[in-house]
C-alpha cells in the first residue's frame, strides 16, 4: 500500500489510484472515474500553493489554457476543481507512454525519434507562443511519449 495519504481519495468523480509523478507544484495521479471506470490524470496542486491566490489563479489558467489551445501534441484537460479542505486538481487525459525522460534514460529510444520528438514539441511551443502562452515546465519529464492518433 502506497503511503500517500491521496491513494484512495475522490477528486471530483475521480478517485486517486496511483501516483505518476512529482514536481515542485504539484502531483500527478492516475484515477479512474467512480462510476464508469474511466481513466484519467488528475493533477493536484501541493497544499502550500492552493492557498497562494496567485499559484491558485495560475493552475485554474493551466487548466483553462490547454482547452483553448486544443493540438494534438497536449494532453487535454476536461474538469477543474477544488474541493473542502481547499486542494485544487485538474482531470485531464490519461495517457499509457512514459516519458522521454525515462526513454533516454533506458537508452529506448533513437536519435531519429528523439529528433521527431523534439520537433512535435517545438511545433507545440510554437503553437502556444502564437496564441501568447507561455508553458514554464518543459521538462524530458513531462514530454510523453504516445501517439495520439
Amino acid at each position: 500500500m502506497s503511503g500517500d495519504p491521496l491513494i484512495g481519495q475522490q477528486f471530483g468523480n475521480f478517485r486517486l489510484v496511483r501516483r505518476l509523478g512529482e514536481g515542485a507544484m504539484g502531483t500527478v495521479y492516475e484515477a479512474t472515474h467512480v462510476r464508469i471506470d474511466h481513466r484519467a490524470a488528475v493533477k493536484v496542486l501541493h497544499a502550500e500553493f492552493a492557498q497562494d491566490a496567485e499559484f491558485a489563479s495560475r493552475f485554474l489558467n493551466e487548466a483553462k489554457a490547454v482547452n483553448i489551445i486544443q493540438h494534438p501534441g497536449l494532453v487535454s484537460s476536461f474538469d477543474f476543481g477544488q474541493r473542502e479542505d481547499g486542494s485544487l486538481f485538474i482531470v485531464m487525459e490519461y495517457l499509457r507512454g512514459g516519458s522521454l525522460a525515462h526513454a533516454v534514460e533506458s537508452g529506448g529510444i533513437s536519435k531519429e525519434r528523439a529528433i521527431a520528438v523534439m520537433r512535435q514539441v517545438s511545433d507545440a511551443l510554437t503553437y502556444m507562443h502564437r496564441l501568447g502562452l507561455k508553458n514554464r515546465d518543459v521538462k524530458p519529464q513531462n514530454i510523453l511519449l504516445e501517439s495520439k492518433g
